[in-house]
């Protein structure tokens, strides 16, 4: 990937989601099935784990409600997700089909947000659905990247 800008691990806002989003509404009747977000990454050199979450704004203190967050735990080889409504998290879920992450290799991770549910891609393959837990998934409108990884592409 040589000649890739690396851009830090770091909260997002997804400024023209939203409107998008508004605009395909009544079209549809639910979050327009082209939505998505993709990361294509490559770990750092310690691997421990990643997390990426799908939040209603940025506010640490009372929380921002969490659409999705997904988290891969290297050591254990799980990639969970989760959701907060309201201050409270939901029930964690961790089963995959295999853990698709490989030390020291470019991957991407694609979330695509439809009726009811989001889909998630890892290079193309679907690996699961997180059925929606938040009502309003028009006021998802950030995007939070962290852990040991390099984010070279968010679109």
């Amino acid at each position: 990937m040589s000649g890739a800008v690396t851009l830090p691990p770091a909260t997002y806002t997804l400024g023209g989601f939203n409107k998008l989003r508004r605009e395909n509404l009544a079209e549809f009747g639910a979050v327009p099935p082209v939505c998505f977000w993709v990361t294509k990454t490559r770990f750092s050199r310690v691997f421990r784990s990643f997390g990426i979450s799908l939040t209603c704004g940025e506010s640490e203190d009372p929380p921002a409600d969490v659409a999705i967050e997904l988290k891969a735990v290297f050591t254990d080889r799980q990639f969970v997700r989760n959701s907060c409504v309201a201050g409270e998290w939901g029930e964690e879920q961790s089963s995959i089909p295999y853990f698709p992450f490989i030390p020291d290799q470019p991957f991407r991770v694609e979330i695509l947000c439809e009726h009811p549910r989001f889909r998630i891609f890892v290079d193309g393959h679907q690996l699961f659905d997180f059925y929606h837990r938040i009502e309003t998934l028009s006021a998802i409108d950030t995007i939070k990247i962290n852990g040991d990884l390099q984010l070279t592409k968010l679109g």
